[in-house]
């Protein structure tokens, strides 16, 4: 009701507040006499009638009434919807109220039944992103698993307070506005000084907005590192590109991207971003429509594990098959999800390939 009702009520009883009013008259007009001039609120001359109408002056204030009572509905509404969110069809838990990660959640795995040097690996990976994410943090960038982890954490822990890595996989896939790419390789030296983890990038690397972060005197895919995939999207383009993989996703499948889970508490926080009073620790952000858009990139069966080249993000795009439109994607979003993607929009840099051509 509220959703069909809020549109119109507000101009409604503004356009009643701003109608005429009309004075009437006591009684029937004497004889003899000329009649009264009264000035009304619309500014014109005009005598009154010769009886009070008591019926339409009810029926007005009732309309007012009724609608007045909408309308402070309504702000209620949205204002919930601007801090609540309800999304369709995937809603993560409200910002404001994520949970904390912490080393007690009963979501990590038993290090037993992983290879040690793996498990390690992987820890020193999420203390990287955490480093990573605090960093973007400060300038309100947001750092999205992407393809494979994205794929995982939507199968696996979409419901625990921590975002798991996958440890049976070789990387952690995170997704970079093209800037944000640029920004964080300018602190990959203070990387290596704390972690002794390495920026694996050369130019062809640079040209296709790509790089892997890995342990030092590790070779590439042997353990576990950090794939790092940056985008190309703009204000008018109703697409994102990925060019390491030449992949072209659609844009309202992707953005806006929304805080999902915490980092692990105890991971250094560079600066906290005091500017937003809703995030209450830096995060991981996921993608707006995960089911959406990981049926696009990985096909309708997206819920079913696979193995070798299919299981690629690029196998459908180098095969005939879009990873957009496949199915169409239907956003809904809220007030403040419209202000988020306004303000995500302006990280977009580049040109993005039509993909018809």
């Amino acid at each position: 009701l509220l959703h069909n009702a809020c549109p119109l009520s507000f101009p409604f009883v503004a356009a009643l507040a701003a109608s005429p009013v009309r004075y009437t008259a006591m009684g029937p007009r004497p004889r003899g006499k000329p009649p009264p001039i009264l000035i009304s609120n619309s500014f014109a001359l005009r005598p009154p009638p010769r009886k009070m109408s008591t019926t339409s002056n009810s029926r007005r204030l009732f309309v007012a009434a009724a609608f007045t009572i909408i309308t402070v509905l309504c702000w209620e509404w949205e204002l919930r919807q601007m801090f609540d969110g309800n999304p369709l069809p995937y809603t993560p838990t409200p910002t404001a109220t994520l949970p904390a990660c912490t080393k007690e959640s009963p979501d990590w795995p038993n290090p037993e039944t992983i290879p040690q040097r793996k498990y390690e690996r992987a820890a020193q990976a999420l203390e990287v992103l955490g480093f990573i994410i605090s960093k973007l943090d400060e300038i309100g960038g947001p750092v999205i698993p992407m393809f494979g982890s994205a794929l995982h954490e939507y199968r696996n822990g979409t419901d625990g307070p921590c975002l798991i890595p996958d440890y049976k996989d070789k990387d952690f896939d995170i997704a970079l506005f093209a800037d944000h790419y640029w920004y964080i390789t300018t602190f990959a030296t203070e990387v290596l000084a704390k972690f002794g983890w390495e920026f694996m990038i050369n130019e062809r690397r640079r040209g296709l907005i790509y790089t892997t972060i890995k342990a030092v005197g590790e070779q590439e895919g042997s353990n576990f590192q950090i794939d790092i995939y940056g985008f190309l999207c703009n204000k008018t383009s109703d697409h994102i590109y990925f060019p390491w993989d030449k992949v072209t996703i659609a844009r309202n499948s992707f953005l806006p991207v929304r805080k999902h889970k915490l980092i692990l508490e105890g991971t250094e926080v560079v600066k906290p971003n005091r500017t937003s009073t809703i995030w209450n620790r830096p995060g991981f952000y996921m993608p707006y429509d995960p089911p959406c858009l990981l049926e696009n990139i990985y096909g309708s069966d997206y819920m079913t594990p696979k193995s070798g080249a299919s299981s690629q993000a690029k196998w459908g795009s180098s095969h005939g098959r879009p990873a957009y439109g496949n199915p169409k994607c239907n956003p809904t979003l809220t007030m403040f999800e419209k202000h988020e993607l306004d303000r995500q929009l302006s990280f977009c840099s580049g040109v993005v390939p039509d993909p018809n051509e």
